[in-house]
């Protein structure tokens, strides 16, 4: 496959932009993004680049990720991490990153829509 230097560039370009949108992309197709990650992957390393691995797919069951829970309780992702770090929320790092348990994002979620379950 020859892509030169500026085809080079550009999948490299492609393949970080993949990386920065990689929640998002996740979240709604896990296999076409592995898929597209891994093709552009390929590109870069026929030209002699080098490339990070491509992120997981998902959290262990019955943990969420840090942005699972933003969005569920309408906030930023700093704003979980910093009660991340302020002790008020349970969370465990796992392969770098913060996990927090789902049943606990799903009860604040429940809390902050004032659906108290009943």
């Amino acid at each position: 496959m020859e892509l030169g230097r500026r085809g080079a560039a550009l999948v490299l370009l492609a393949v970080e932009a993949l990386r920065v949108q990689r929640h998002r992309l996740l979240a709604a197709a896990p296999d076409d993004y592995r898929e597209l990650y891994e093709d552009c992957a390929r590109c870069v390393r026929a030209t002699g680049g080098r490339v990070s691995p491509p992120a997981r797919a998902d959290a262990p069951a019955g943990l969420v990720t840090v942005q699972e829970a933003a969005s569920a309780w309408g906030c930023s992702a700093q704003a979980v991490r910093k009660r991340i770090a302020a002790g008020t929320v349970p969370a465990r790092r796992y392969g770098g990153r913060w996990l927090l348990p789902t049943d606990q994002v799903q009860a604040e979620a429940r809390r902050r829509n004032g659906d108290d379950g009943a």
